[in-house]
């Protein structure tokens, strides 16, 4: 409920010195909510780290992977012509 309180711009300018005092609990939730969030922006900060690290990985996988293909490709198109020529030249 304080916290609702909060929201309303009124509220810092309404507070009696008895509402500073009960304010304790409320500070206590504000630094427990920081201290979570912090938490949350590590892990978060930590997996997306842990994801580039992951999309590199993949990356030098698929560059690797075309770089197969491409080779084969040029060694199939170079048996291929190898084989036109034979042919052609024993027609």
């Amino acid at each position: 409920m304080k916290l609702e309180i909060c929201i309303n711009s009124k509220w810092f300018s309404s507070w009696s010195t008895l509402q500073l005092f009960n304010s304790s609990s409320f500070i206590i939730c504000i630094l427990s909510d920081l201290q979570l969030a912090a938490e949350l922006g590590r892990s978060l900060l930590d997996r997306n780290e842990e994801l580039e690290n992951e999309v590199k990985t993949q990356q030098i996988l698929i560059d690797d992977q075309a770089q197969e293909i491409l080779v084969s490709h040029i060694h199939l198109s170079e048996v291929l012509s190898e084989s036109l020529f034979y042919y052609l030249t024993f027609l």
